[in-house]
């Protein structure tokens, strides 16, 4: 670690851009959750029906990410590989029991693009959503689940 002339102690990730994907594959899977259940985190993270749709997610993002030679890790906000290499039945229960600490430590959480809905303030869903599938589409990787739900954010939010 070192310490910045702002006061702000900063470390250099080596591996920064394995730590960026890893962090965006799971926001990407939280966000069209977040915003179109509008449920509480804790809540659409333990529903069975919406653990599943963050499943599919990850999964289709660590095919992005394979085809674009990103290494994934285990990390906030979504342990993508262990998903992605769990059974279904395991990979939401992991999502589960994400949800169950949100519950535990955070239950009013709810994510900074669900306060941005509920706001009524612009969604950078173009350029989350919409980044990731462009980089699929480049690709030759499927990303159908997450395509539908920008489809029906695009909808809402234009």
């Amino acid at each position: 670690p070192s310490i910045e002339p702002s006061g702000v102690r900063g470390t250099a990730a080596t591996n920064i851009r394995t730590r960026e994907w890893s962090k965006f594959a799971g926001w990407n899977a939280q966000f069209p959750l977040a915003v179109l259940t509008r449920q509480i985190t804790w809540k659409f993270l333990m529903d069975e029906r919406s653990a599943m749709v963050i499943v599919r997610i990850v999964r289709e993002a660590a095919q992005l990410a394979a085809a674009l030679e990103v290494e994934l890790v285990d990390m906030p906000p979504l342990p993508v590989p262990s998903i992605v290499h769990g059974s279904d039945a395991q990979a939401i229960e992991i999502v589960r029991s994400i949800g169950q600490k949100f519950l535990d430590t955070s239950p009013e959480h709810r994510m900074s693009a669900q306060q941005d809905v509920l706001r009524g303030s612009r969604l950078e869903y173009e350029e989350t959503l919409g980044y990731a599938l462009r980089k699929a589409r480049e690709h030759g990787v499927a990303m159908p689940t997450l395509d539908t739900c920008y489809r029906m954010i695009a909808v809402a939010h234009p």
